[in-house]
């Protein structure tokens, strides 16, 4: 039983996100225009807007090469990997998925790229589990002691804040006084 179901006219290509697929830990099928996504599917991948028919409860990814979609084409196949590890993730849209390979976080099939200290940084708040963490261990943890002012660590908090409310309408971040910062996203 797959997980996914590709829905393409373009036979090569859909064999090209089978095996991408394959590559973010999901069994997918093939399945033609009109026709109907196999039952146990959780995400069905729709190519350029051909129909098919969506049980209730499959989350739809949508391809196309212009207009209103969820991942243009052409793409990165990083960025495909990454979309249909996040929509794999399970029913709940809150949850956040780090790919330390591309340095990307995502929630509910949206995405943020992220340098590599701003992830470092994310992912040391997150990873703290909703414990507030001081900006000397994250000056120390994340910049290695490489750097002595602690003000680099305010300055970033507003990069990673600002590529997470673009990419999420959250900046995810929050400042607890005198005790330096908590990962407390709001529940969408």
């Amino acid at each position: 039983m797959p997980e996914v179901a590709i829905i393409s006219g373009d036979r090569v290509f859909a064999a090209m996100l089978v095996r991408l697929c394959a590559e973010a830990g999901a069994s997918a099928e093939i399945v033609a225009p009109g026709g109907a996504v196999p039952d146990g599917a959780v995400v069905a991948v729709r190519d350029a807007g051909y129909p098919c028919r969506v049980p209730d409860g499959v989350r739809v990814i949508s391809l196309a090469f212009d207009g209103e979609c969820d991942l243009k084409r052409p793409f990165l196949t990083d960025d495909f990997v990454s979309l249909i590890k996040t929509a794999m993730n399970g029913s709940n849209d809150d949850a956040f998925v780090f790919d330390d390979k591309t340095r990307t976080v995502a929630r509910n099939l949206r995405r943020a790229e992220l340098t590599e200290l701003e992830y470092a940084l994310a992912k040391k708040l997150y990873d703290a589990g909703g414990a507030p963490v001081s900006r000397a261990d994250l000056l120390s943890d994340v910049w290695s002691g490489g750097v002595e002012s602690d003000g680099i660590v305010g300055v970033y908090v507003c990069y990673v804040r600002k590529k997470f409310e673009e990419a999420f309408g959250d900046g995810c971040i929050r400042t607890v006084r005198e005790k330096g910062y908590i990962w407390k996203p709001k529940l969408i």
